[in-house]
């Protein structure tokens, strides 16, 4: 994440620039790599910019 989000910064015109896809049977649920990404994006965007949820084959 972080050498992604060095090169390629998160779109400031859209109102979900980050996203991830949901857990089946538990749309709620933030597995560890999930929250992982998610302080990353925070880091490198100086604030919180919490991701949108995609249900998982609308995702795919």
């Amino acid at each position: 994440m972080q050498a992604v989000l060095s090169v390629l910064p998160l779109d400031t015109f859209v109102d979900h620039p980050a996203e991830r896809m949901e857990v089946v049977g538990d749309a709620l649920a933030l597995p560890a790599v999930q929250r992982e990404a998610q302080r990353e994006v925070d880091a490198a965007e100086g604030r919180s910019v919490p991701f949108a949820s995609v249900e998982r084959f609308a995702f795919y």
